[in-house]
């Protein structure tokens, strides 16, 4: 007689599930089943095993497969049990939430990282209960206020998914900008802006931090970065070609840090939004694709409106700012990102003054001593030679489309 296999617990699933992000799938649905079944006792145990996981303070990687698992397993509803799932959540959100203001530090960060990865993957539809809508808010935005830096990104992660950002007495955007606003923490800053929804309350201060580059340039670059395309994607900044100025005009003058970061992000987000509008429209039809192709023609005429007319002309505004010394690396940096990006490096002239600009930098004495301006001019040697390569491809490919004609000689006589 064959012994009947034993049904795994929720130990053996969260042991597999932290072995290989492989299990996490197989193990959420049975997980699952067993939640259905017995929700209490499934509820206690889970609880039971991830108290193991609370108490590690140092990054194991065990430990983050299990904090993923719980995102993946909440994202996992059953089909025709999904109230049924949700009670279960709500449940332990609450079991979870009585851990997120206690002494220990590992703890506290532990649980609000469990519970930003459970809120990251819930449905759309997922139904919270008030009550832990309510008790979520309250322990997060005190924990917004938290000693710890890695403790405030995990809470602003956790109420990402509970703000109300069109509200204008919303109180966790309010919290949210109130950190971004205070927060000396450079790294921190960059997690919230990421969480921070664009809105009309969170503008102003999402506008104050892009000037963050005066300060630290090199390093808070990306902050600048990724608020400028987040207000451009939002359309509360807007470019259009009659209110803007040509780059490398002979009336252009060195640009400082907040413009060459304005014009770094405008340049790279039209070329962006180009492509991506044209590929809309290759793939789509009928009405739909006549609008997304006026998009990206659109982008483009405004992208042209500000690009030089020559290549060679942008490569001499590049060196302006490069011979200008440390204080326009930075805005160099981002002319080199433009060029990298947006220029057309495929034509002679063109390719030629880009290789002399690249060559040029490299050799620099003090080259090694500036890892931004290196990056950027290795970046832009890697954009021409990708470029031409295309371009290489393209032809061939023409080349070997056509059909093969056989050469005949004269008639003869």
């Amino acid at each position: 007689m064959v012994a009947r296999a034993r049904e795994p617990t929720v130990a053996d699933l969260l042991n597999d599930c932290q072995k290989s992000p492989a299990a996490h799938s197989r193990s959420a649905k049975l997980l699952w089943e067993l939640a259905l079944q017995e929700p209490e006792r499934c509820l206690e145990e889970v609880c039971s095993c991830l108290k193991h996981v609370l108490l590690i303070e140092e990054y194991q990687a065990q430990a983050e497969r299990i904090i993923r698992f719980m995102g993946v397993f909440a994202s996992q509803r059953t089909e025709g049990h999904e109230e049924d799932c949700d009670s279960f959540l709500d449940e332990l959100l609450l079991q979870l939430l009585a851990a997120a203001s206690v002494k220990d530090k590992a703890v506290r960060f532990r649980t609000c990282q469990i519970l930003g990865s459970i809120m990251d993957n819930l449905h759309a539809d997922a139904d919270l209960s008030q009550e832990v809508a309510e008790k979520m808010e309250e322990a997060m935005l005190e924990r917004l206020q938290d000693k710890v830096p890695g403790i405030r990104l995990q809470a602003a992660r956790v109420l990402q998914r509970l703000a109300q950002p069109d509200e204008e007495d919303d109180p966790i955007t309010a919290g949210l900008v109130q950190l971004l606003q205070q927060e000396k923490n450079k790294d921190i800053r960059r997690g919230v802006l990421s969480q921070l929804a664009v809105s009309q309350p969170s503008t102003q201060a999402m506008l104050a931090r892009a000037s963050d580059v005066s300060e630290e340039v090199e390093q808070n670059a990306d902050i600048g970065d990724l608020v400028m395309t987040a207000l451009l994607d939002n359309e509360i900044v807007t470019i259009t070609a009659d209110e803007t100025l040509r780059l490398a005009s002979p009336h252009a003058e060195a640009l400082a840090p907040e413009a060459a970061l304005y014009w770094g992000c405008a340049c790279c987000w039209l070329h962006k939004r180009a492509q991506q509008m044209g590929h809309a429209a290759a793939s789509g039809s009928g009405a739909s694709a006549r609008l997304d192709q006026a998009a990206a023609s659109h982008s483009l005429e405004v992208l042209d409106s500000v690009l030089p007319e020559t290549t060679e002309s942008f490569v001499n505004y590049i060196r302006q700012h490069v011979d200008m010394g440390r204080d326009y690396t930075f805005a160099a940096c981002q002319l080199l990102q433009i060029a990298a990006t947006c220029l057309d490096l495929t034509d002679a002239t063109g390719c030629q003054a880009v290789t002399e600009l690249v060559s040029d930098l490299l050799r620099r004495p003090d080259i090694g001593q500036n890892q931004s301006l290196l990056l950027a001019a290795t970046e832009l040697a890697r954009a021409r030679y990708c470029r031409e390569e295309k371009a290489l491809k393209q032809l061939t490919a023409r080349v070997e489309s056509k059909p093969y004609q056989e050469i005949k000689g004269p008639p003869q006589p």
